[in-house]
């Protein structure tokens, strides 16, 4: 899976960075200073159609990513 961030900006707070979160690790972390930034991650698909690997959050049906 590939994630792309266009332009996230944190002007007010200086030094602010965004990152993906795998289990309960924020990794990846990247200054939110503007410029566009991109993910690649491993992510399956199950038979029933949910997403499944380390970055990956929720239940069966609920699956989601988080941006941190």
């Amino acid at each position: 899976m590939r994630i792309e961030l266009s332009g996230t900006d944190c002007p007010v707070l200086p030094g602010v960075t965004v990152g993906l979160q795998r289990r309960s690790d924020v990794v990846e972390e990247r200054p939110a200073d503007g410029a566009s930034h991109h993910w690649v991650l491993d992510v399956d698909l199950t038979p029933r159609g949910d997403f499944t690997g380390p970055f990956v959050h929720g239940r069966s049906g609920s699956s989601f990513l988080y941006l941190s």
